[in-house]
């Protein structure tokens, strides 16, 4: 019969607790896979249409096949999103900025290469409404936030008449494999 090494179990034991307490003690940590985690059903299967266009784009040949690819994604996401409004989303905040009038320039990452920001200026965002009015309380918010931060947003998609979303990259490559979705936030807090 073996013999039984108490001393070792136990000093493996202890480092295993002070493990177990050190991490208990580090702040939460909200990795890309843990938002997928802790997202809404319905964000989730955004990422999913996306991040699988995203892959496609990485087989394709010619630019012909990459517009299928685009096109397909699009159907899917406006199928997916027939009211266009999201509640309760999880994002990882990647620009609190603002334009030349210092209205609020806001964008969160969803996933790796996948945000949904505002317009960056007054002429992009005509007739949307995107970038934050300075006297809200969005406004407020979203300042207090830094690149980095994880919160969770809710608003709406803006619609594109060829897109359903309006994505706003400048070229086709862009707008498949780090997409950019025009959102008007309505809400946002830290995590």
């Amino acid at each position: 019969m073996a013999k039984v090494n108490y001393k070792a179990l136990a000093i493996l034991a202890l480092l295993s607790v002070g493990y177990f307490v050190v991490k208990a003690n580090e702040p939460a940590d909200l990795s890309e896979e843990k938002i997928s985690q802790a997202a809404p059903d319905i964000q989730k299967a955004f990422i999913s249409i996306v991040t699988t266009a995203q892959k496609k784009s990485q087989e394709v040949k010619n630019d012909m096949q990459l517009g299928g690819v685009k096109a397909s994604r699009d159907t899917e996401l406006c199928n997916l999103l027939e009211d266009k409004s999201v509640v309760g989303w999880i994002g990882k905040v990647v620009q609190v900025s603002s334009n030349g009038d210092g209205k609020g320039v806001f964008g969160v990452e969803v996933a790796k290469n996948v945000a949904i920001r505002t317009a960056n200026n007054s002429f992009s965002d005509i007739g949307d409404h995107t970038l934050i009015d300075p006297s809200s309380q969005l406004f407020a918010d979203a300042s207090a936030l830094k690149p980095g931060d994880m919160v969770s947003f809710s608003g709406r998609f803006i619609v594109d008449r060829e897109e359903c979303l309006r994505e706003i990259s400048v070229t086709l490559d862009g707008s498949v494999k780090e997409p950019d979705f025009m959102f008007r936030f309505n809400e946002v807090g830290k995590i």
